[in-house]
């Protein structure tokens, strides 16, 4: 647990120091389209690498899945689909103004959704999968 902390740490500081080079030495759409690329690639890294304690290690994880149970992919996929609501920058007449600006904000706002859609594409197959290996219960009636 605590790696994943400290993962999402480092994430958060790598996205502070690319956010603030578009100040200091790299064009404002290359910074912002780094940072993207960054974010996209973190993710990735994280899905793949970080498992549930009852998922085996040995096995690659299944292409679909992004989390080991379906409640953590279910809040996950809302929050993304919801940053769209949310993305500050679709507001903000500023922002869609700068060069490179409409476009940085229009690829953020799909790969949000792309995330959302995976974690509840996942968080479905997996409620499916724990669905399916449940017994079914029959209770014999007991007699008094």
């Amino acid at each position: 647990m605590r790696f994943k902390v400290l993962y999402f740490v480092i994430w958060g500081i790598a996205g502070f120091i690319v956010g603030r080079l578009d100040r200091l030495i790299l064009p404002v759409p290359a910074a912002d389209l780094l940072g993207l690329c960054l974010s996209t690639v973190l993710l990735v890294v994280a899905v793949r690498t970080f498992r549930g304690r009852d998922e085996p290690v040995d096995p690659p994880r299944r292409w679909w899945r992004m989390t080991a149970k379906p409640t953590a992919g279910y809040v996950l996929g809302i929050l993304a689909v919801l940053t769209l609501v949310n993305l500050r920058d679709l507001g903000y007449p500023a922002s869609l103004t700068r060069v490179g600006g409409p476009v940085i904000v229009w690829t953020s706002a799909v790969l949000s959704l792309l995330a959302g859609i995976a974690y509840l594409n996942s968080s479905i197959r997996l409620t499916r999968m724990t669905a399916a290996a449940k017994p079914i219960e029959t209770t014999a009636p007991t007699s008094i």
